[in-house]
């Protein structure tokens, strides 16, 4: 008996591609985009005091947000930790302390950290005198996501998308292209990064299926992997 070599061998049974895989894989995928979409709408990337003074400066940043002090000016003596919040492209804010009638330069626990002396609205002022200056109180539950300021919904529907990943890494079908440990690498060092990464390329969405059973990558080889995305994602953070 012979075989016709023109008829392609049947491909390999994949698990992924069972809808009570599929599924979960959707779900995370989902959560995944509505905490990106959230912290994009309404959060804030951090910043520093030296880019709002520039900002200010050149005309830039017409409205500044004060939050942590009452209207009307510096009434207490010592310091308050305060956020300044504007827009530069994208919302940005940043932590400084507020100072009134004492050393700025004691060592009071706070050594490093940025400061002004009295009312912010003071110091902007002088930079250019029709910046406009508001109070506003203390937000609801907020997170700081990757250098991010968001709100408390996106970072709990982050860590339910990461628990629910990590879930699926461990009682999921074999993944693609990598061992489970080479994947928990990656999402566990790059976070959204690698949880994107294993979403598209390691099998739950069914999408970019390896054409033939090749070699995949072992944990030691993702750890490094995982260890040179990190260092790109702090990159991205700073900028």
């Amino acid at each position: 008996m012979t075989v016709d070599a023109r008829v392609p061998a049947r491909a390999a049974y994949d698990e992924w591609s069972d809808l009570r895989w599929r599924l979960p894989g959707v779900g995370i995928a989902v959560l995944f985009l509505s905490a990106v979409v959230l912290a994009l709408a309404a959060g804030e990337k951090g910043s520093d005091l030296g880019r709002l003074q520039e900002g200010v400066a050149r005309g830039a940043v017409e409205q500044v947000e004060v939050e942590g002090l009452l209207p009307g000016g510096v009434s207490w003596m010592g310091e308050q930790p305060v956020t300044l919040h504007w827009t530069d492209g994208v919302g940005r804010y940043t932590e400084v302390l507020v100072i009134n009638g004492v050393d700025p330069h004691e060592d009071t626990g706070n050594a490093g950290r940025p400061y002004v002396l009295e009312d912010p609205a003071q110091m902007l002022k002088t930079l250019d005198p029709d910046v406009d200056v508001t109070y506003v109180g203390r937000p609801g539950e907020v997170w700081t996501l990757g250098g991010w300021r968001v709100p408390g919904a996106a970072g709990w529907i982050a860590v339910v998308a990461a628990a629910a990943t990590v879930l699926l890494l461990i009682g999921g079908p074999q993944p693609w292209r990598a061992t489970r440990w080479a994947w928990f690498w990656l999402v566990a060092a790059s976070g959204p990064v690698g949880m994107l990464a294993y979403l598209l390329l390691g099998g739950p969405l069914g999408l970019l299926r390896p054409a033939a059973r090749r070699p995949r990558l072992a944990g030691g080889w993702a750890f490094v992997l995982a260890s040179l995305v990190l260092g790109g994602w702090r990159g991205f953070q700073v900028w």
